[in-house]
């Protein structure tokens, strides 16, 4: 049997099928424009692996439009029409590479949202006045990912240490690549996991702190409080869960497992089902995998259905883990079609094979639980 379905058996029942969408990466600067990628990659001398280090690009207001036109199939369906609803988990805060560049590094910068996106696509660009909109009208369900998508102080000591990397990024205002240059360790690499610490680390009290102001300050961003947390690649210390339930998180969005930081850049596997924690939030289980831009020839939706089957049957929300860059078109635009064909096709598929499912945001999912 499929362990990352045995947990369910356990789980609370729904009275009909349930699909939650749960995006990540919203508001996060990672590559930054078309230009700097072409020439961080001239300059390192390698082609980048895999799509999401060279596909992903902070969503344009265009990339939002069309990602609600599948979802409202064109402004057809509204929230009393189930409207399939996509969580968008997000960030408050990007890197400020100027201001980091100009103190030489002496310290971690990070600007707002709202100034990344003014940056990059000109005052009231970008896609966050699309999302708020969304927000309002209840397609979107916006949620809290990050303060800034990065591990800052790891990052900023590599900076230090002129890793040619990190200042080639730095000086291009990426910070989600590196080329291979050299061999990586899971430190190194994997800077993007912004909770790689443990209690015992450093500067971690004045981390939760600024996770917990971000948290607490989210509704200043982007319109309307979040109610739940998803960790950066799924890498978190309970101490960061219980600083933010504390904070007022009521759900916490994960995998099966979730991955402890531990000595020597290594992780503990802690396995986890869908159940109220000791501090009282509700911990809910990603159970469908779709990234359809992940590999262009593999068939997400057919695999998507299959997984649902299960799911369906034992009465289960049906929670799908789904990434921004599926759906965004600043490095190429037929990435961006390929997904959202994609996305609207599994969605006509599920209407079609379950007729009563019922798409819900996370925000919602506390109340299907409960009831």
């Amino acid at each position: 049997m499929d362990l990352g379905l045995v947990h369910h058996l356990f789980s609370k029942r729904v009275k009909q099928p349930v699909v939650v969408f749960q995006s990540d990466d919203w508001g996060f600067n990672r590559l930054g424009t078309a230009e700097a990628l072409r020439e961080y990659q001239r300059s390192a001398m390698v082609e980048l692996e895999g799509n999401m280090a060279r596909k992903d690009s902070l969503e344009t207001e265009e990339d939002v439009q069309l990602l609600a036109d599948v979802l409202t199939e064109g402004g057809r369906r509204t929230c009393a029409e189930n409207v399939v609803v996509f969580t968008c988990n997000a960030v408050t805060a990007n890197v400020d590479f100027e201001e980091i560049l100009r103190v030489e590094g002496s310290h971690f910068v990070a600007e707002s949202v709202e100034t990344t996106y003014n940056r990059l696509y000109g005052n009231g660009g970008g896609g966050l006045l699309s999302l708020q909109d969304g927000s309002r009208k209840g397609y979107f369900d916006l949620q809290f990912h990050a303060w800034v998508h990065l591990q800052c102080s790891a990052w900023l000591e590599a900076y230090r240490a002129r890793d040619p990397d990190v200042v080639l990024g730095t000086n291009l205002g990426i910070c989600g690549v590196y080329s291979n240059r050299a061999k990586h360790t899971l430190g190194r690499s994997n800077f993007l996991a912004a909770l790689t610490c443990s209690p015992s680390d450093e500067g971690f009290e004045e981390l939760l702190q600024r996770w917990e102001d971000a948290y607490q300050n989210f509704a200043e961003v982007w319109g309307r409080a979040a109610n739940s947390f998803i960790a950066p690649a799924y890498i978190w210390n309970s101490a960061v869960e219980d600083r933010l339930i504390n904070a007022g998180v009521q759900l916490v969005q994960g995998l099966p497992y979730q991955l402890i930081p531990a000595r020597n850049a290594s992780f503990k596997r802690k396995y986890r089902r869908m159940r109220y924690t000791q501090a009282g939030a509700l911990y809910t289980v990603r159970n469908c995998y779709f990234e359809p831009c992940e590999n262009y020839s593999r068939d997400y939706v057919a695999e998507c259905l299959q997984r649902m089957q299960t799911l369906v049957r034992w009465r289960v929300p049906v929670i799908i883990n789904t990434h921004r860059f599926n759906y965004v078109g600043g490095m190429d635009l037929d990435h961006r079609a390929h997904g959202l064909k994609e996305l609207k096709r599994l969605i006509a598929s599920i209407r079609k094979q379950w007729p009563d499912a019922k798409f819900i945001g996370t925000r919602d999912l506390l109340d299907y639980m409960q009831g």
